[in-house]
């Protein structure tokens, strides 16, 4: 199947729309999108609920230990760097069962403050949010966004091979006038040509089929 991406640049400078549509329409296909999916509109999705209630805590991050009063917390973790205490991952050796006690590296333990929840509440919220409808507008909105990624990527893609010809197409009233500067050579004139302009990838050969001239590599053709 061929894509748009395979077309040469006269082929993608002739589109219609409606062609472009169906380049669309083969990207999709090939990522298996429903190819209806470029003119879905993305669906609101339910508002994630959060916890009530909650308490001020502090928090030494390093190990997971919360306090009520900071003074408890940063007791705990001056005693944790005096003691010089570290990290243990308990873990299997191979081909046993046996769990053995591994060193890690020491405790930097950090005093965080903020709000901390009881397990019955983060339960119950987290109930609410796992919705099954929720979960079924989460999917339709990636494949509405999947959809929108393809058809802009093609339509950025078609755009810039017109924008570049068009480009191209202007800049050959200048090499005509280049020509006349030259003297009629027309190798000298694309040679003050290229140090006055930019050129994009076919600016050259595009000029030099224009004009009749000696082509060396074409970028169609690599």
């Amino acid at each position: 199947m061929k894509t748009v991406f395979d077309l040469s640049r006269d082929e993608i400078v002739a589109l219609t729309d409606e062609e472009i549509s169906l380049y669309i329409d083969k990207e999709l296909a090939g990522k298996g999108i429903p190819i209806e999916a470029k003119n879905w509109n993305i669906k609101n999705e339910k508002e994630v609920v959060y916890p009530d209630c909650g308490v001020p805590i502090f928090v030494i991050k390093d190990i997971g230990v919360g306090f009520r009063k900071i003074e408890d917390a940063t007791e705990v973790a001056n005693l944790l760097v005096g003691s010089r205490a570290f990290k243990v991952n308990s873990k299997y050796l191979n081909r046993s069962y046996e769990r053995l006690n591994v060193i890690n590296e020491g405790v930097v333990p950090a005093v965080e403050g903020c709000v901390g929840y009881t397990n019955e509440e983060f339960e119950r919220v987290n109930k609410e949010n796992n919705d099954p409808e929720s979960e079924k507008i989460g999917s339709f909105n990636k494949t509405v966004e999947e959809a929108n990624n393809i058809r802009s990527r093609v339509l950025k893609y078609v755009d810039k091979i017109k924008q570049e010809r068009a480009y191209n197409i202007d800049l050959c009233m200048t090499f005509e006038r280049y020509i006349e500067i030259a003297d009629k050579d027309a190798e000298r004139a694309m040679a003050f040509l290229k140090e006055a302009y930019p050129f994009n990838e076919e600016t050259e050969v595009f000029i030099r089929k224009r004009y009749n001239m000696s082509i060396g590599v074409d970028p169609e053709e690599n």
